[in-house]
């Protein structure tokens, strides 16, 4: 092997540096304000619409909640009618498949 050879034989390995604070808190900094960017475009990703048996686990949970808390008994059809709607949007939907 010659000299020049051994002398450049590990020039494409990667190597790495110990950061000091500086370049940590620069490095966060940066990552913080590309982040803050981002949603400021409102190029948020679009949620994936629920499932049927999503929304009515979640109703489940709604109706448990409202009927822990001291409501009157008049509040109570507010949460039923909400279910409701939600059954009735499956049936039409179901329908014009």
């Amino acid at each position: 092997m010659l000299f020049e050879d051994f002398v450049h034989y590990d020039d494409d390995v990667a190597v790495c540096a110990t950061l000091d604070d500086e370049d940590i808190v620069a490095e966060v900094v940066g990552q913080a304000e590309e982040g803050e960017s981002s949603s400021e475009d409102g190029a948020e990703l679009p949620q994936p619409l629920p499932k049927f048996s999503d929304a009515v686990r979640a109703t489940e949970t709604v109706k448990r909640y409202v009927y822990s808390k001291e409501v009157s008994e008049e509040q109570f059809p507010v949460v039923t009618k909400c279910e409701s709607l939600m059954y009735d949007l499956e049936i039409l939907s179901k329908k014009t498949i």
